[in-house]
């Protein structure tokens, strides 16, 4: 019985190195070639006249923002403050 474990894994780490070492960059090599073959002709770009780029909006030009407000402290209720009197 244990030959076979053996053997069995064996072939298991053998078929695991070769898919992590031959088998998954052919694959890799396969995409990159098919999504290459979807990539634009770059003879048609060069046609095209580029845009030119935005007007850059100045630091000065834009609206200052405002200070952020302070936290506001809710005032206890009577019920609160009665309480913390019976417990002191």
């Amino acid at each position: 019985m244990k030959p076979f474990i053996y053997g069995t894994a064996v072939i298991a780490a053998l078929i695991t190195v070769l898919g992590s070492r031959l088998l998954i960059p052919a694959l890799v090599i396969c995409f990159k070639a098919i999504e290459q073959s979807f990539a634009p002709d770059t003879d048609v770009l060069s046609a095209v006249e580029p845009v030119s780029p935005p007007m850059p909006v100045s630091v000065v030009d834009a609206e200052p923002k405002p200070k952020p407000r302070k936290a506001r402290r809710r005032k206890p209720s009577a019920k609160t403050l009665a309480s913390i009197q019976a417990i002191a």
